[in-house]
């Protein structure tokens, strides 16, 4: 799995996944979080185009962005929007 981030102005960060995201990889998304949502970060736009998997831990980790921001999925693929619409359809909202 590849994660990425990009800064978007003071409040913004967009959050790039691809690849697998499962109970193997999810605590490196959490990792990659962490580091990209600091310093004023109110909202990550997650990128979810490039998963191929979204496992029950990858939507834990989803979820518990929650936590400390606001979360916006921004894209996703068709494997992703089904899994979201059916486990926590409150994350549809899209730009």
């Amino acid at each position: 799995m590849l994660v990425t981030s990009v800064r978007k102005g003071d409040a913004t960060v967009r959050i790039t996944v691809m690849g697998e995201l499962d109970a193997a990889t999810a605590p490196r998304l959490r990792a990659e979080a962490a580091k990209a949502i600091t310093g004023g970060v109110r909202t990550a736009e997650l990128d979810l185009a490039g998963v191929t998997f979204l496992g029950v831990p990858g939507v834990r980790e989803i979820m518990s962005l929650r936590e400390s921001t606001q979360v916006v999925l921004v894209h996703k693929s068709n494997v992703v929007d089904w899994v979201i619409r059916c486990v926590c359809p409150e994350l549809v909202v899209t730009l």
